[in-house]
């Protein structure tokens, strides 16, 4: 068992050049581990723009194969051609009458 030897202060530890110099040291490698070019708070900011740009891609990506759809359907048909005249921009056929319902609130 190791005895403490009650005769020395805390204040003599700290008095001792040693102890000061492995407390700047470490406290110097702390820093540069948070703060530097490499260190945990650029890691971090890297990681959040990382997570942006996924879900931009992804968003993006959606968005493309969306236009994909679309564009095989005007491909194969005027179907989907008149379903957009009719639906976005009120279009009719000569001899129709448009009804608009109103949506409820």
């Amino acid at each position: 068992m190791y005895q403490i030897d009650s005769t020395r202060s805390r204040g003599q530890v700290f008095r001792r050049p040693w102890v000061w110099a492995v407390v700047a040291i470490s406290g110097g490698v702390v820093l540069y581990l948070l703060f530097s070019r490499y260190g945990l708070l650029a890691r971090w900011q890297v990681e959040q723009r990382y997570r942006e740009q996924q879900r931009r891609y992804n968003e993006l990506s959606r968005r493309a194969d969306s236009l994909r759809l679309q564009i095989l359907q005007f491909q194969q048909g005027y179907g989907a051609i008149e379903r957009i005249a009719r639906e976005h921009y009120g279009m009719m056929r000569p001899g129709e009458t448009l009804y608009v319902i109103p949506e409820k609130p």
